[in-house]
């Protein structure tokens, strides 16, 4: 299960014309349609880790909050994003359920859920179709889209997403800012909501009107640079970009490999995940533990568990054969503290 088949699934579920009053008129048809009550509110306060929080849903009494944005499309785009909680909080699959409970992120892969399910009802597979055609997803396009439609940046920034095909992100930036990232494929490192672009990035030197592709990176939390190729175009205060790992313009005459995947070649295994039940081929993401395969996703390690498992002690009082994490630190068993 990934979070795209979810929203999707989740959408298709809709009816068509349900889809289509969605778009027009979020508020009235999530009244008449799921019986929530939509008002804007100005009361609505900074979150936790930094980011504003544009919507909420009290699922007690169907009300679901907006803030207001005179100047721009963005309330639809809450209003459908809280609705797709409303719409994972129903589900009632099974397998469904078991995946999200086996996850550590489960908070964040349901907001990306949720993001999605807006971005496809803003802006159906039609509308794209309209507006990209047969171009490749570019900084250019993502402008595009939002000039000719209803939806928010952020909203064609994840219906954009959805033609990528390949690991990357559609970032929305405002000034030096970013202020929105839709992720494809689970791509590390990736930028968060309310991060400044990092100094030195090639997206702080364009200019207004500028349209540029290159081979650009972004960097992880140690500050090491990861290669991406990039399109972007900048109309002050926004830029609209967009990150792949493979070069989807033909930026690079020629494409070597990173230095991480050169040396880690070798290192190639088919994973599975255990705990979040991802299933990828991965070549670089290890554990720091043990060195061996741990999950890209959630960085669980197999090896580790087992070791953990396996591991053995003997008690100093009684003598008593336990597993080895029961002993507490001064060698004694539950039964003889």
């Amino acid at each position: 299960m990934r979070p795209a088949t979810w929203a999707e699934r989740l959408f298709k579920e809709l009816d068509e014309e349900i889809r289509t009053e969605l778009a027009a008129d979020p508020a009235g048809a999530m009244r008449d349609y799921f019986g929530l009550t939509v008002r804007e509110s100005n009361t609505l306060s900074q979150r936790g880790d930094g980011g504003w929080c544009d919507g909420m849903s009290f699922r007690r009494y169907n009300e679901v909050l907006y803030a207001p944005s005179p100047f721009s499309k963005r309330r639809y785009f809450t209003m459908l994003h809280e609705l797709g909680h409303k719409l994972t909080d129903d589900e009632d699959d099974e397998e469904v359920l078991d995946w999200l409970g086996e996850l550590k992120n489960e908070r964040e892969v349901v907001e990306r859920v949720c993001d999605l399910i807006a971005g496809r009802l803003l802006v159906p597979d039609s509308v794209l179709d309209k507006v990209l055609g047969t171009e490749r997803p570019t900084g250019e396009a993502l402008a595009r889209l939002h000039r000719d439609t209803n939806a928010s940046r952020e909203a064609c920034a994840v219906a954009l997403s959805r033609r990528l095909g390949c690991r990357g992100f559609i970032t929305v930036i405002r000034g030096d800012v970013i202020t929105f990232t839709s992720r494809v494929d689970e791509p590390k490192p990736a930028p968060w909501r309310d991060v400044p672009l990092p100094t030195g990035h090639p997206l702080r030197s364009m200019g207004d009107g500028e349209i540029r592709a290159v081979e650009s990176w972004w960097p992880d939390f140690a500050g090491d640079r990861h290669r991406y190729y990039q399109h972007a175009l900048c109309t002050e205060p926004w830029s609209y970009a967009v990150f792949a790992e493979n070069d989807l313009w033909n930026v690079a005459r020629l494409h070597l490999p990173h230095e991480d995947e050169v040396t880690s070649q070798r290192d190639r295994v088919d994973f599975t995940c255990s705990n979040c039940g991802l299933k990828r081929r991965t070549r670089t993401f290890r554990c720091n533990s043990c060195g061996g395969p741990a999950c890209p996703q959630c960085e669980h390690c197999r090896h580790c568990d087992q070791e953990a498992t396996l591991k053995r002690g003997l008690c100093k009082h009684c003598t008593q054969s336990v597993l080895a994490h029961l002993l507490d630190a001064s060698g004694y068993c539950p039964d003889c503290r």
